[in-house]
């Protein structure tokens, strides 16, 4: 909803921004607009070990 509110985009449509599991989205606020600093940043999980899979396994 922020992603869309800043770039002026109703809040139905296609999403057309990366919304990666543990991403960190850094936002700023000058007391009179919200503007995005920095979107889906996943810097923080380079060199992990591979992740077990999360979907249910077919039986």
């Amino acid at each position: 909803m922020l992603w869309r509110q800043i770039h002026g985009l109703p809040l139905d449509g296609h999403r057309d921004c990366e919304i990666p599991n543990a991403g960190i989205n850094w936002l700023r606020w000058d007391g009179a607009r919200l503007s995005i600093r920095s979107w889906a940043d996943a810097a923080h999980l380079q060199g992990l070990p591979p992740q077990p899979a999360t979907a249910p396994a077919d039986h």
